[in-house]
């Protein structure tokens, strides 16, 4: 079991999409039509509540943090930090490479998108 740790905010843009994807979870039917249909059988037989929370990974420049993300892996564990606190973390169910999802829930496009194409569901962890 690896420990992952994922910088971001709680305020501002960052804080919207974590407000958006992982405070109230994505609601997999809402973006089905993205969803490969394995992916979306996956994700419905691990949540079948139909809804998780999601999480990417930037790749980093010139796709430098992909060495780590490769090693991500179901049942690893989840932190999110910002200025130097954690507050938020969760056990990853299941990860899966998916740009269009993660421009349709993160935004702009960019390398790999910010917060990522790697999209990881997460089971919730009290901190």
């Amino acid at each position: 079991m690896r420990i992952v740790l994922q910088s971001a905010a709680l305020e501002g843009p960052t804080g919207d999409r974590y407000k958006r994807t992982i405070a109230t979870s994505v609601i997999f039917v809402n973006h089905a039509y993205l969803l490969s249909d394995q992916q979306f059988q996956d994700l419905m037989n691990l949540f079948p509540e139909g809804r998780a929370p999601l999480c990417g990974i930037i790749p980093g420049r010139r796709n430098a943090n992909m060495p780590q993300v490769r090693k991500i892996s179901p049942r690893d564990g989840v932190f999110l930090y910002g200025k130097r606190q954690l507050y938020a973390g969760g056990v990853i169910a299941y990860t899966f490479y998916n740009p269009l999802l993660a421009e349709r829930l993160w935004g702009a496009r960019r390398a790999w998108t910010d917060l990522g194409e790697y999209v990881c569901d997460q089971r919730p962890a009290v901190l």
